[in-house]
């Protein structure tokens, strides 16, 4: 029996990167919904990572499209940030000693997770379903304008309860 090394290694690679990527996203999820303590740059910058890591992804397969793609990508994520803006407003924010801490909505960010493991699971075990490919990357795109829907409500509300603090 001989046992095709190069597609053993291509599994032990896939797994690997999915457990690490199962676990970043289950931690953030978990400090998301559990509470985690405000940093202004966290607010701006993990948006941002997956706002890039999404069309760094779609970008890679669909380069050959050109302005179709870029036309279709730009319309989901603004579409994701008007839903995100209007649904993104379940953020709330606590106090642990002189610490704030803010929740975020547990489903926004379990969507993008969800699409992303989904993503990468497409790429290597199922190459040849360009239509889930597809289907999944529009979600990507939309979800990450989600992300970022939530993150304005997060800043605006984060200085609502700074005022009404101040008021108290």
């Amino acid at each position: 029996m001989i046992i095709d090394t190069e597609s053993q290694s291509n599994v032990i690679t896939l797994t690997i990167l999915l457990i690490i990527v199962i676990f970043i996203i289950a931690r953030r999820m978990q400090k998301g919904i559990q509470g985690r303590k405000f940093a202004g740059w966290r607010i701006v910058f993990f948006p941002l990572l997956y706002i890039l890591i999404t069309l760094y992804v779609v970008e890679l397969d669909w380069k050959d499209f050109g302005i179709y793609i870029d036309i279709s990508i730009s319309l989901l994520l603004v579409i994701g940030l008007m839903t995100g803006l209007k649904f993104g407003g379940s953020v709330s924010f606590f106090k642990k000693g002189n610490d704030l801490y803010f929740k975020r909505s547990p489903y926004i960010i379990s969507i993008w997770a969800v699409s992303f493991i989904a993503r990468i699971t497409i790429e290597y075990v199922f190459p040849q379903l360009v239509l889930y490919t597809e289907v999944v990357d529009g979600l990507l795109v939309f979800t990450s304008g989600l992300v970022v829907g939530e993150t304005f409500h997060i800043l605006t509300k984060k200085k609502k309860y700074e005022e009404n603090i101040t008021e108290s």
